[in-house]
């Protein structure tokens, strides 16, 4: 589990070894309540472990407004997904190197791959802060000399939007502007693994049956049976020539 401070980028990374929401609840609570500020809001993404028992610990007993990431952006946040990459990729060298044989085994595999993956945090979040480390902003003081500093959070607003727009721009200089219809055919994405990267990663064509507002559309994938679906996990169907 993966916790950051959109502000100052400081993240906090911790194993869920039940994955359930109370033990989501409580490494917010041991992790990040006990050590930092309390914040006010709390952003996750659409995980079984942030279902309503972690919604009610928080709110309740917090005072912490928790809120859901939507179905058009279904990521809680892009530099917390670099991180969960990082450690996966960690997690597919090490574990067979180390071959863990008991739970503490693969425990102790486990923070050490979250320990390396500490190290992808600067390289991921440096563009939105410059030279300056999350936690030189978190606590207001050098990490390396004990003097304090003073953070202007208006330049780094400022900074931060700049790049988001700058990475918006690009990432759309070569899109074509396609708006889906009622009965287009569409090809659904699918998740191919290690060993199926030689199977088509397109399958359809399927009938767009209704185009909703926050970026998702249903298609019949057969007669009667329906599945409501991101626009990024799908495109156009070109009939052929």
């Amino acid at each position: 589990m993966t916790i950051i401070d959109p502000a100052t980028n400081l993240i906090e990374i911790q194993p869920l070894l039940n994955g359930t929401a109370m033990e989501a609840a409580d490494v917010v609570e041991d992790t990040w309540i006990a050590r930092y500020p309390r914040p006010v809001r709390c952003i996750t993404d659409n995980g079984p472990e942030f279902g309503q028992e972690f919604r009610d610990r928080l709110e309740k007993n917090l005072g912490i407004k928790v809120r859901s990431s939507t179905a058009r952006n279904p990521q809680g946040n892009s530099i917390v997904e670099r991180i969960h990459q990082s450690v996966g990729l960690i997690l597919r060298v090490i574990t067979p190197e180390e071959n863990p044989r008991s739970f503490e085994d693969g425990k102790r595999v486990i923070r050490h791959c979250l320990a390396t993956a500490m190290h992808a945090c600067p390289c991921a979040s440096s563009g939105a802060i410059g030279d300056l480390s999350p936690g030189a902003l978190a606590f207001h003081r050098d990490m390396l000399l004990d003097i304090p500093m003073q953070t202007d959070i208006t330049v780094l607003t400022t900074n931060r939007q700049g790049m988001i727009d700058r990475n918006l721009l690009r990432a759309n200089a070569k899109r074509i502007k396609h708006d889906y219809a009622v009965d287009e055919k569409v090809l659904k994405q699918v998740s191919l693994g290690l060993s199926d990267k030689l199977k088509p990663s397109y399958t359809g064509p399927y009938r767009i049956t209704t185009v909703l507002t926050n970026g998702t559309v249903t298609i019949e994938l057969k007669p009667h049976i329906y599945e409501r679906i991101n626009i990024r996990r799908i495109k156009p169907y070109r009939a052929p020539i």
